[in-house]
């Protein structure tokens, strides 16, 4: 049966472009008639092989590489999503790394967190900076983090707890920023299973396949509209402000 086209006509932004979990998701989006732009560190054969499979569902894909710590680059995204698209409709910050510097979100809401990418926080609040001109009303940011739970990580409810929490700082803190602008922001917060894994990486998510199914994936359901409750598995946080 051929996916219902939702997203007709939508355009994405995806971080970490060359991660397997953004080449599902952005296959998942493409599925459901978007365009797409994948973000990655550099140009290589993990982020050519997402960029094919958009196109293999017959939609358009942009891919940009370099550094999302330096202004200049942030910036060239936003001119590559205005020269190829014109506008964006969902920005998905993917695999948040909660460290920040001052001149960011407040440093008292925040603990020094476990990384979970090569990326500062910083990164995310200055690509979003440079794409807000491009968004309509309506438009959609989502802020996802993940954390693994197994033999030799931290006890699971600890771990859980400071991700949850950097998630929904960085979330009320977009939503504050740009809700007069008509922008909503969301945030997704993944368990990821070890899986018996010496060295753990992207391909985990394989313990998480209801996390990506049609009716299920909570991205996909944030986006046009609908919101995934939290099953222990994930967590959606939904248009967060701060208290």
């Amino acid at each position: 049966m051929k996916t219902q086209q939702r997203l007709k006509n939508r355009v994405v932004l995806i971080t970490r472009g060359e991660s397997q979990f953004a080449g599902v998701l952005s296959r998942k989006f493409a599925q459901n008639g978007a365009d797409v732009l994948l973000c990655a560190s550099e140009k290589n054969a993990d982020c050519l092989k997402n960029k094919r499979a958009v196109e293999q569902e017959n939609r358009h894909c942009e891919l940009v590489t370099g550094d999302l710590l330096q202004p200049g680059f942030c910036q060239e995204v936003a001119f590559r999503v205005h020269s190829k698209f014109g506008k964006i409709d969902f920005l998905i910050n993917n695999s948040l790394a909660p460290t920040i510097p001052a001149e960011g979100v407040p440093v008292a809401l925040w603990k020094k967190l476990q990384e979970v990418s090569s990326l500062k926080m910083y990164s995310f609040q200055e690509l979003t900076e440079s794409l807000i001109p491009f968004f309509k009303t309506g438009g959609k940011i989502i802020n996802n983090q993940h954390f693994i739970a197994g033999p030799g990580y931290l006890p699971e409810k600890e771990i859980h707890k400071k991700h949850l929490q950097s998630v929904r700082i960085l979330t009320a803190f977009f939503a504050n920023r740009y809700r007069d602008k008509g922008i909503l922001a969301h945030g997704v917060l993944f368990r990821q299973n070890d899986a018996g894994k010496q060295n753990p990486g992207d391909n985990a998510w394989g313990s998480l396949p209801e996390a990506f199914t049609e009716s299920e994936c909570p991205f996909l359901q944030l986006a046009t509209g609908t919101h995934r409750m939290e099953n222990g598995s994930v967590v959606a946080i939904s248009g967060l402000l701060p208290a």
